[in-house]
């Protein structure tokens, strides 16, 4: 990955096709590592959210996870989708959403979310919301 060159405030950024990268590059047991805390479509918002990494000593609850992660717009529904797995279809966004966060929460195992879902009603937790 190369450093995009900005002048004098350019560290930490990179430059990967036409969006800006906030990345913390760092060195465990002698080889580099690194965290990625979000992409941004303005260079002005990745100095932003770099200054604010930086300020928070480059903390996990810092990194930026894009919302839409796993989701799709068909038509007039929501679907989930991880590595090739179908998890559902959603009348709307709020619950595609929370869909997703439960399966991540749980590794996408879908009985463990089925097990920690709070709002269980006996049947499946996708089959409930979808068309």
């Amino acid at each position: 990955m190369k450093k995009y060159e900005f002048p004098e405030n350019g560290k930490f950024i990179y430059k990967h096709g036409n969006s800006y990268q906030v990345i913390k590059q760092y060195r465990i047991n002698g080889k580099m590592k690194q965290k990625h805390f979000g992409s941004f479509k303005d260079y002005n918002e990745a100095i932003k959210h770099r200054d604010k990494c930086v300020k928070g000593n480059w903390s996990d609850d810092l990194r930026y996870v894009n919302p839409m992660r796993y989701i799709t717009k068909n038509g007039k529904h929501w679907q989930i989708q991880h590595k090739g797995e179908y998890y559902g279809t959603f009348r709307n966004l709020t619950d595609a959403m929370a869909e997703r966060d439960l399966l991540i929460e749980n590794g996408w195992d879908l009985f463990k979310t089925i097990e920690n879902d709070d709002s269980y009603d006996g049947t499946s937790i996708f089959l409930r919301r979808m068309y």
